[in-house]
């Protein structure tokens, strides 16, 4: 070997080492670019001042879907813009020995990967149990259902600004945060909510989270047939009058137009 082969083979070993060091840091030193995960109460505090809903990745370490996910999934760069742009994101390892069963019974955690949608308030949205393949991940992301009545104020609030309009409060009760969809489409129908703007503060709260359980106790509202039950009570908390929806009033928007107009009438 000449002198110049032994240069040039110097340099291919000096590169190679670079090579080596660079992939080395690029597998245990964290990405710019990497997802920023929080625990639950630091994201909520966070959605709060950015107004942004919550995604909370609900995992365990054993899990394989969980790590399917983490490996195939989060890191595509479309998954990524939706995650940064329009969430925050919680992770809860549900073997966690201090907050793990807490958060587990709090969030009725069956399965994993479990993955939540919350409000900016702390409210579920929706749910997914199980891995999700990319493209049916990023639709159920960008999905907005629900958010007209999601964004309905609190009980307490809602009294307050229901007292200061000199209007009654509209509460919804819902079974489960899998009927906000369809709510949704009945009460923001376009005569439906001219009636609920012009008579009434309304608020939501649904049976299956465990935040709203409480109220929902003291109203007394304890049935399951049905989609809901409306109850409308005065600014001073004193019940108007309520009724369940029925089959008729998820096909036919005239039907809770007229229940909600007999309330506004009593």
């Amino acid at each position: 070997m000449n002198q110049r082969d032994i240069t040039y083979a110097k340099r291919f070993a000096v590169v190679g080492c670079i090579l080596l060091i660079v992939a080395a840091a690029l597998e245990y030193w964290p990405s710019s670019t990497a997802l920023q995960w929080l625990n639950i109460d630091e994201a909520k505090a966070v959605a709060l001042r950015q107004r942004k809903p919550v995604l909370v990745d609900v995992y365990a370490e054993w899990c394989g879907p969980c790590k399917s996910m983490d490996k195939n999934v989060f890191p595509d760069d479309s998954v990524q813009l939706i995650l940064k742009s329009r969430y925050v994101l919680a992770k809860i390892n549900g073997d966690d020995p201090v907050l793990g069963d807490t958060l587990r019974k709090q969030f009725h955690i069956k399965a994993y990967p479990t993955y939540i949608v919350l409000t900016p308030t702390g409210r579920e949205r929706k749910r997914h149990v199980g891995f999700y393949p990319r493209s049916p991940f990023i639709e159920w992301l960008n999905d907005s259902t629900g958010v007209q009545i999601l964004q309905w104020q609190e009980l307490d609030k809602v009294v307050m600004e229901a007292s200061l309009q000199k209007r009654r409060v509209m509460i919804l009760v819902l079974n489960s945060s899998e009927e906000i969809e369809s709510a949704n489409d009945m009460f923001e129908e376009q005569k439906v909510g001219e009636i609920i703007g012009k008579h009434f503060v309304p608020t939501l709260l649904v049976k299956s989270n465990s935040s709203d359980r409480t109220a929902i106790e003291q109203l007394g509202s304890t049935g399951q047939e049905g989609m809901g039950e409306v109850i409308v009570l005065e600014s001073d908390r004193k019940e108007v009058g309520r009724f369940r929806i029925d089959s008729q009033m998820e096909f036919n928007r005239t039907a809770l137009a007229n229940k909600l107009t007999e309330l506004v009438a009593k």
